[in-house]
């Protein structure tokens, strides 16, 4: 708060006193909320790894899936846990924009691309500080996929940002990333 706020000679709120939403309510952080804030600071990263993004067939709950597959690099400097369950991807081209959900995770070292995490059904853990390689796998819809090949051929230049969120809806954003999106 920048000014006080007086009423009827009663001081209601000092300046200096800082609030955080929780749910629908504005409460006056206590110093459990403010150690939060300032853990959470700049201490988690994600850096995309590729510059092409491909399609892999896979099978996912007993469905054998085309996806297309992004590396990425999650950096936890913190010192608590981030449980990830939820993960974004924004897709840029010279004239459209479109999100869609990172819905798998995949190990870097699973070449077959077997052992799949589903984000809705289980969320993944990253250890404090401890940085982890993963595979995100996202699926996009056949109307963008159709009218991109039909735009740009089955190679699209395009700009990814990749949005992850933990259980308690702490983001990190990685930056932009130029990347090719092959289209079989």
């Amino acid at each position: 708060i920048k000014k006080e706020k007086t009423q009827n000679g009663k001081c209601l709120i000092k300046q200096g006193d800082i609030f955080i939403r929780k749910n629908a309510t504005n409460f006056k952080a206590n110093r459990s909320d403010l150690d939060k804030i300032y853990d959470m600071r700049e201490k988690r990263k994600v850096v995309i790894d590729a510059v092409e993004i491909k399609t892999k067939e896979t099978c996912v709950n007993n469905v054998i899936k085309e996806i297309f597959i992004l590396p990425f690099i999650f950096e936890n400097s913190s010192k608590s846990n981030y449980l990830l369950n939820n993960m974004e991807l924004r897709i840029t081209t010279s004239d459209h924009s479109f999100f869609v959900s990172g819905s798998y995770l995949f190990n870097t070292e699973d070449v077959l691309l077997e052992n799949v995490v589903v984000l809705d059904d289980t969320p993944f853990s990253i250890n404090p500080y401890f940085v982890e390689k993963k595979i995100v796998g996202f699926e996009v819809s056949d109307g963008h996929l159709k009218k991109m090949k039909e735009k740009y051929g089955q190679c699209v230049d395009c700009n990814i940002y990749l949005k992850i969120k933990d259980v308690n809806g702490c983001e990190v954003v990685s930056e932009s990333k130029a990347c090719k999106m092959l289209i079989s």
